[in-house]
């Protein structure tokens, strides 16, 4: 059934209409402009708490810096990733001789299945003067790999000029970590304790080394014929 409206209501229902869906247009706009709002007020609050971790860390690596490198190599050697032993046996001998006693005999074996880190087991017996001996025991807190001493056993020498020490020790080693902590991941300084701890750890003797320097190319080479 057509309806016919008269003249005036017809011109009034076409600015109506176009009223309406300006309106509904205007809702829509508003929401969508206020849920983006939201997001990015939400991103923007993740941002400053990021830029605040990134700037603590900044703070405290420029801090540590310094000595991050010379620490690096130290722990390295206090609690190496790999068995120790070689490097363990070498630190022996080098007491030894500065102590002025004499390796006897010497006995390594690892033991990978005990429930915390990797250790070795070391027997070692020397033997010399008694004051050779006490130093020998008490250098054995000095040197890197740490070292752990289980058992000593003093007797006189057999030709009873000296002393005999029968020493069990232990030494570890640990793998480093296969993962980084995520970037975003707050970083908290060391504490007095730990800080304490590196400045005792600086005082260890480590491992001495040879460094091969690189040969001169232009150098000639003797014959080994």
């Amino acid at each position: 059934m057509k309806i016919n409206l008269p003249p005036d209501i017809k011109i009034i229902i076409l600015p109506l209409i176009s009223l309406l869906i300006l309106l509904l247009s205007g809702v829509f706009l508003l929401k969508l402009g206020l849920t983006k709002f939201s997001v990015q007020q939400k991103q923007i609050g993740d941002l400053e708490k990021e830029a605040k971790v990134l700037d603590q860390k900044n703070i405290i690596l420029r801090d540590i810096s310094p000595g991050i490198a010379q620490n690096a190599s130290l722990f390295s050697f206090v609690l190496p990733a790999d068995d120790p032993t070689t490097m363990v046996i070498s630190q022996l001998k080098i007491l030894t001789a500065s102590s002025g006693v004499l390796i006897n005999s010497l006995s390594s074996r690892s033991n990978t299945k005990v429930s915390t880190i990797p250790e070795i087991n070391i027997i070692v017996n020397i033997s010399g003067p008694i004051m050779g001996v006490f130093n020998f025991l008490n250098e054995l807190a000095n040197i890197t790999p740490i070292v752990l001493v289980k058992s000593v056993a003093l007797s006189q020498a057999e030709n009873g000029d000296g002393t005999t020490a029968d020493i069990t020790l232990n030494s570890y080693w640990s793998a480093y970590p296969e993962t980084l902590p995520a970037t975003l991941e707050p970083l908290n300084d060391l504490l007095a304790s730990e800080k304490d701890m590196i400045s005792q750890m600086s005082t260890l003797k480590l491992p001495p080394f040879t460094e091969l320097l690189p040969q001169d190319p232009s150098s000639s080479r003797s014959s080994p014929f």
